[in-house]
C-alpha cells in the first residue's frame, strides 16, 4: 500500500543495495529513495537479513521498511535553516575578519594620546585628573585586547588566519610571553614562575607568534582565577611522543567537569563571577584553543581538589613527523571543504595523545568517521556539479578509505591493544595528509567562477 502497487509487482524489483561492501550481511535503518507506482517518490527506512537457499547460495534479503518521508522533508527544511545559520555566521566572521584595520586604529590613537598626556602629568595635571587619565589607559587596553582577541577568532572561523611556520627554540618565547604579564600579576598580587628545565632549549616546528599568544591567553586566564598571594606556575616538559607539553598551573577554584567540558568554547570560558570582578570577557581560550589546532598541536585542562587547575598545550617538536598542521597551501578555496580539513586534522592530532582514555579515543574516531564521510558527500556533490572528470574513481576511492576506517576503528574497539591505536592513527595521517594536498587542491581548476553551482550543491548534502 506505501508504494502502490501489489506485492506480485514488487517481488524481485531492485532497491539500492545496503552498504554491506558487496558481502550479505545484516543492515538496520538504511535509507532510500523509491518510486511508487503513481510516478512519485517516497524515502524508506529499510532492515533486513540475508536469505539462503537450501544449497547455501545466497538469494537475497528478507526485512521490513518504514516510510520516513515526513523526517526526510523535516530533515531538509532543518538542513536550509542550518544552512542560512551557518552562512550568517560566516558571514559575520568575514565582516570582523576584515574590520581589524578600522577598529585597532581609532583605539590605538586613544591610547596614544592618553600616553602623551601622561608625560609630565605630575606638573601640569591634578590628582584626580592623573586617576582620569590612569583610568582611561587601563580600560583602553583592556578593550584593545579584547578585539584582538574577537579578530583573531573571527579570522579563524573565517579560514584567514595566516600560518607563519618556523623552527623555533621553545624557551624564548615562553619566556617573552611571561615576562608581557609581570606587570598584570604584580598588581593583581600574584607572582609568576617559568620553570622550564632541559625543555628550554627544545625546537618547535611552529608559529612563534601565535605560539606566543596562547601562552600569553592560558596564563592571563590562570592570573584572573588566582588570589593575592598565589603562585602561578609556567612549566615545559618533553613528551615522549615527540611533543612538548607548556603548562600553566594556578592555585584557584578548581574547575568543575561541566565547566571543564566548556571551558574553550567562546564565551564560556571564565566563572561569570571571577569575569565580572576582574572587568573580562570570556574569549582568551576559545582563541587559544583554535590557534593550538592550526598549529597541529592539542590543548586540555585537568585539576586536583585543593591543589589548582592546569591548562595545557602540546605541541609537535620540529622533528615530529606524523603531526598535521593545516597550511595556507592546501587551501582548496571552498571554506566548507577547508574547514572539514581543519576539524579533521585536530581530531587526528588529538587521537596521537598517549594518555587519551579508551572512552575518548572511540568518541574521537567515531566524529573522524563521521566528518570524513561529510566531507566526501560535500566534495561529490561539488565535484559533480562542476563536471570534474573521473568522479566515479573518486567516489571509488572514497568508499575504500571508509571500507579500511571501518576495519581499524573495529579492530582497535576489538582489542584495545596500542598497536591498533596506533595503526588507526597512522592510517588517518598518512591518507588525509596526502587527500588535503592532493585530491582536493585538483578542485580549485573547476570549481573556479561557479559560486552559484557550489552553493546550490552543497544544500544538498544532510549532515546527519
Amino acid at each position: 500500500s506505501v508504494l502502490g502497487a501489489p506485492p506480485s509487482a514488487l517481488l524481485g524489483r531492485k532497491i539500492d543495495g545496503p552498504p554491506t561492501d558487496g558481502v550479505p550481511a545484516p543492515f538496520s535503518e538504511v535509507r532510500r529513495e523509491v518510486r511508487t507506482a503513481a510516478g512519485g517518490s517516497l524515502h524508506l527506512s529499510l532492515s533486513g537479513e540475508p536469505v539462503y537457499d537450501t544449497a547455501g547460495a545466497w538469494t537475497g534479503y528478507r526485512g521490513v521498511s518504514r516510510d520516513v518521508t515526513r523526517e526526510e522533508e523535516y530533515t531538509r527544511v532543518l538542513q536550509t535553516a542550518k544552512a542560512e545559520a551557518e552562512a550568517a555566521n560566516g558571514a559575520k566572521s568575514e565582516f570582523l575578519a576584515s574590520m581589524s584595520h578600522e577598529l585597532r586604529t581609532p583605539m590605538n590613537a586613544v591610547l596614544g594620546f592618553a600616553q602623551l598626556m601622561q608625560i609630565d602629568a605630575e606638573k601640569r595635571l591634578g590628582e584626580r585628573e592623573r586617576d582620569y587619565l590612569d583610568h582611561i589607559q587601563d580600560a583602553g587596553v583592556h578593550l584593545l585586547t579584547l578585539i584582538d582577541d574577537i579578530l583573531d577568532l573571527s579570522a579563524v572561523e573565517a579560514h584567514k588566519l595566516p600560518i607563519r611556520l618556523q623552527t623555533v627554540e621553545a624557551g624564548p618565547i615562553v619566556s617573552a610571553a611571561v615576562k608581557r604579564l609581570e606587570c598584570r600579576a604584580a598588581r593583581k598580587g600574584v607572582r609568576l614562575v617559568t620553570e622550564l628545565g632541559d625543555a628550554t632549549a627544545a625546537r618547535l616546528r611552529t608559529d612563534p607568534l601565535r605560539l606566543a599568544q596562547i601562552l600569553f591567553n592560558l596564563t592571563a586566564h590562570a592570573i584572573m582565577q588566582s588570589r593575592p598571594g598565589d603562585d602561578v606556575i609556567v612549566r615545559s616538559t618533553l613528551l615522549s611522543d615527540a611533543h612538548l607539553r607548556l603548562s600553566v598551573i594556578d592555585a584557584g577554584e578548581n574547575f568543575t567537569s561541566e565547566k571543564r567540558e566548556r571551558l574553550f568554547t567562546f564565551f564560556e570560558s571564565y566563572d561569570r563571577r571571577i569575569a565580572r570582578e576582574a572587568g573580562g570577557v570570556d574569549v582568551d581560550l576559545a582563541v587559544a584553543r583554535s590557534m593550538t589546532h592550526r598549529l597541529g598541536g592539542r590543548i586540555g585542562a585537568n585539576g586536583v581538589e585543593g591543589q589548582g587547575n592546569t591548562l595545557w598545550i602540546d605541541l609537535p617538536l620540529a622533528e615530529n613527523a606524523t603531526a598535521l598542521i593545516w597550511t595556507e597551501d592546501m587551501a582548496v578555496g571552498l571554506a566548507p571543504l577547508d574547514r572539514d580539513h581543519q576539524e579533521i586534522f585536530a581530531r587526528i592530532n588529538q587521537l596521537s595523545d598517549p594518555n587519551l582514555s579508551a572512552r575518548e579515543a572511540l568518541i574521537l574516531s567515531e566524529e573522524i568517521q563521521r566528518l570524513s564521510s561529510l566531507h566526501f558527500r560535500r566534495e561529490e556533490a561539488i565535484m559533480a556539479a562542476c563536471g570534474v572528470p573521473n568522479l566515479e574513481t573518486h567516489i571509488a576511492g572514497h568508499q575504500a578509505f571508509e571500507r579500511q576506517l571501518r576495519r581499524r576503528r573495529l579492530l582497535w574497539s576489538e582489542t584495545r591493544e596500542p598497536a591498533a591505536l596506533r595503526d588507526l592513527h597512522g592510517l588517518l595521517t598518512e591518507w588525509w595528509d596526502a587527500h588535503a594536498r592532493e585530491a582536493d587542491r585538483s578542485l580549485q581548476l573547476y570549481s573556479a567562477g561557479r559560486e552559484r553551482e557550489v552553493q546550490d550543491a552543497l544544500r544538498t548534502v544532510t549532515t546527519v
